[in-house]
């Protein structure tokens, strides 16, 4: 059963929403502006259509369904999660988190690290040298293959040209929230953090806040916390990160069993501060910034790291008072947030990364004129969705908002 719990005393603000009908081409243009400028004809997307979002089968007074994120109740973002919850917090609205959303932000992040080290990890994800082709066919032209379901069978073939046989089901949303959608943006995510090494086609064949929700259940929570123990295989910076994620993710199942605890309480109320500097760079520090810890190049954003130490044990068996004991470089910060035995630091406003990946994807056609497509694949959490929490009819509560897009480049950019 999810649960709600009140953060603040003060009553949670409506959110002004234009009214008119959104376009999945104006939803890419705003939440991923550096791809729609690549971007010619957009193919697909999970926002052509009306999604059917999470909700409480037996609601808690109060807590009201959520409404149904069609195009007009969404805005787009470059990072859905984090600015999400930044809007409930600065701006007094109910917010609705769900498994899949914390999950695929992670994931996101790691997609960064990955590629940015893909030489160094290469043997942890495959046996080959270059670029392997991977081809998936359809049966139906290019113009109306369901990409969803070949994204996802996409994963199904890396699966079989990895050398870790763990890895798709650490990587893709299992939860009891996660929809349909949320398993083709993990595929997409995927393919994204593994390509590097492989080439993907697609071919036509005739073959601070008022109130918070944490969705789905305890297991879920828990499930996302036994799946951080992998990110201790990949080295020093993703240990680091570990530390990061599991003292919050482990309070997000603790709330389980007591939501109105005074400590719970707390601990939502420090997801983030906002550190001005006058004329100098603003920044937010928090828990939040354990969401934060690679630029899109995949460059460590997070506390100051070492990359060697004298301890004679090795970094991912170490507690986390003794890693950052061991690896902690030198570290100012105004974050004072202690969890754990792990210091948040703190990220510039201007420097939080996105929360979409991005994959190249070859259409081909032997029949058509011009038999091959290039086109990109966009996955990640995108934006907010805007619903009622039901209290009184106002539209009051965000919820992160996950999608995925796949277009035609633009000619030249080719």
């Amino acid at each position: 059963m999810p649960i709600s719990f009140t953060v603040a005393e003060h009553p949670s603000n409506e959110l002004t929403l234009k009214g008119q009908a959104l376009t999945a081409e104006y939803l890419l243009a705003q939440a991923c502006p550096d791809q729609y400028a690549t971007a010619g004809i957009v193919l697909g997307s999970s926002f052509s259509q009306a999604d059917t979002p999470w909700k409480a089968e037996t609601p808690e007074p109060g807590i009201g369904h959520m409404a149904p994120p069609t195009l007009n109740n969404i805005i787009p973002t470059p990072n859905g999660f984090v600015d999400t919850i930044m809007s409930a917090y600065n701006k007094h609205h109910n917010l609705v988190i769900r498994p899949d959303d914390v999950w695929i932000d992670i994931l996101t992040q790691f997609n960064f690290y990955v590629n940015a080290n893909a030489e160094l990890l290469r043997a942890n994800f495959v046996a080959h040298d270059g670029k392997k082709e991977l081809r998936i066919f359809a049966r139906d032209k290019r113009e109306h293959m369901d990409f969803a379901d070949l994204s996802r069978q996409m994963v199904g073939k890396l699966e079989e040209n990895i050398v870790d046989p763990t890895l798709r089901a650490w990587v893709l949303p299992s939860f009891s929230t996660t929809t349909l959608k949320d398993k083709t943006v993990g595929a997409i995510v995927m393919m994204s953090t593994l390509k590097a090494y492989f080439e993907y086609v697609f071919e036509s064949s005739d073959c601070g806040i008022p109130r918070v929700t944490l969705a789905g259940n305890k297991s879920d929570w828990e499930d996302i916390l036994q799946r951080l123990e992998k990110l201790k295989e990949y080295g020093i910076e993703t240990i680091a990160w570990y530390h990061l994620l599991v003292p919050v993710i482990k309070r997000f199942v603790r709330a389980f069993d007591n939501p109105n605890a005074a400590e719970n309480i707390d601990f939502w109320s420090k997801v983030a501060d906002y550190i001005s500097q006058g004329s100098g760079n603003d920044y937010y520090a928090g828990w939040i910034t354990a969401f934060c810890v690679f630029d899109p190049e995949g460059q460590w954003i997070g506390p100051p790291l070492k990359t060697s130490s004298p301890t004679a044990n090795p970094p991912e068996s170490l507690s986390a008072p003794a890693f950052w004991d061991a690896y902690s470089g030198p570290f100012y910060s105004e974050n004072e947030l202690i969890l754990d035995g792990t210091r948040f630091h703190m990220v510039e406003t201007l420097n939080i990364p996105f929360g979409y990946v991005h994959v190249p994807v070859k259409l081909v056609d032997d029949e058509a004129p011009d038999p091959e497509w290039p086109c990109v694949m966009v996955a990640g959490v995108v934006g907010t969705v805007v619903s009622s929490s039901g209290d009184d009819g106002k539209m009051d509560t965000v919820q992160p908002a996950t999608g995925w897009w796949i277009f035609r480049k633009k000619a030249g950019l080719e």
